[in-house]
């Protein structure tokens, strides 16, 4: 099977190349996972859940202010090629949204996860729970920034939000419409980086006739397949990241709500009160925790930092400047010119009649 995906994905190559190919991917099987979106890329999102976990394969149970929620009805199930199957809490095509009415982890999001490694692939690399934070309408992707939490831990995550307002016009270049920039296959409000991998995807399409399967695409566009893996790495290789290409102009938005997240964590304790019961230590019972991971997630504090940029002078306090500046200039010429008059009347006076008025 290994010998058959190379040669489709890298063509035919001699005995000796085969072989050396053959053995990187058996000394690093994480190199397999590149190839993965490309042999599904062509299923349809309800073939790829089915590949992957469910919300019952993963969660145990999930409590939002201390009180426990149901996982169908408030987890939105969307799937990417690279990350599987995602769940996602105050999704934006979620039914129910949650607010934060309460500080601290007694307010917030806290669940228990089942992380089952003995069914992990070859090249999974960490054992962990891969946790994002964003705004409700902000898409998720493989190079999102994420938070790993590990299996035999309780994590804690606090977040912290900031709102940041730009000038656009004269003041500056932003984004307040996705209209305005030449492509933009994601769903949810424009991020630069989705505007980035958009411009790539163009590209991509341009170049090889079809999409890369890593990222977002248009519905009706064609995703590449592994024969044509060596089109978009050829086309990488030659143009460089895509956020340099002359043809990708990504501003910032104009308004853009960020999350900053800080983790805690430490061994979950309750293991030890439940496997060393009267002395023995129950291994069955270890092995649960150690394939277990807890998490807390809240906001610290409910009020937030914004960032606005405003004019350092806008028309009506340049008409107050120039009025207050005249009015004095004004005033300086009146007083000059009656100082003058009397100066040479004055001059006058003692020239023809002798005398000073």
């Amino acid at each position: 099977m290994i010998y058959e995906i190379i040669n489709a994905t890298y063509g035919s190559m001699s005995e000796d190349d085969l072989e050396k190919m053959v053995e990187e991917l058996t000394n690093d099987p994480t190199l397999v996972r590149d190839i993965v979106p490309f042999l599904i890329g062509g299923y349809s999102e309800e073939v790829r859940k089915s590949l992957s976990y469910t919300a019952a394969d993963m969660f145990l149970w999930v409590a939002y202010e201390d009180q426990l929620i149901d996982l169908d009805a408030n987890f939105y199930l969307w799937n990417d090629k690279v990350l599987g199957n995602c769940f996602t809490f105050n999704h934006m095509n979620s039914s129910y949204e949650y607010l934060a009415r309460n500080s601290g982890f007694h307010g917030g999001l806290a669940m228990e996860m089942n992380l089952q490694q003995s069914e992990y692939l070859p090249w999974t690399e960490t054992a962990s729970v891969m946790v994002f934070t964003s705004t409700s309408k902000e898409v998720i992707t493989s190079e999102s920034v994420r938070i790993n939490c590990e299996p035999g831990f309780g994590s804690r995550i606090q977040i912290e939000r900031a709102d940041y307002y730009r000038l656009s016009g004269k003041y500056g270049t932003c984004v307040t419409s996705i209209k305005q920039v030449a492509a933009y296959y994601y769903d949810g409000d424009y991020t630069t980086d989705g505007c980035i991998r958009s411009c790539y995807q163009f590209v991509v399409n341009q170049t090889c006739s079809c999409m890369d399967p890593r990222y977002p695409m248009p519905t009706d566009a064609t995703s590449c397949n592994i024969t044509q893996k060596n089109c978009i790495d050829n086309l990488v290789e030659e143009k460089g990241d895509p956020s340099d290409w002359s043809t990708c102009i990504c501003p910032n938005p104009c308004s853009q709500i960020v999350y900053s997240s800080q983790l805690s964590r430490a061994p979950i304790t309750q293991k030890i009160t439940e496997c060393e019961k009267n002395g023995q230590k129950n291994t069955t019972c270890y092995a649960k925790y150690e394939d277990m991971a807890q998490l807390e997630i809240c906001l610290p504090k409910l009020e937030f930092l914004i960032y606005q940029e405003k004019p350092l002078m806008d028309f009506n306090k340049f008409l107050s400047y120039l009025g207050g500046i005249l009015s004095i200039l004004i005033g300086v010429s009146i007083v000059s010119f009656i100082e003058l008059f009397f100066l040479f009347m004055q001059i006058f006076y003692v020239l023809i009649f002798n005398k000073r008025i």
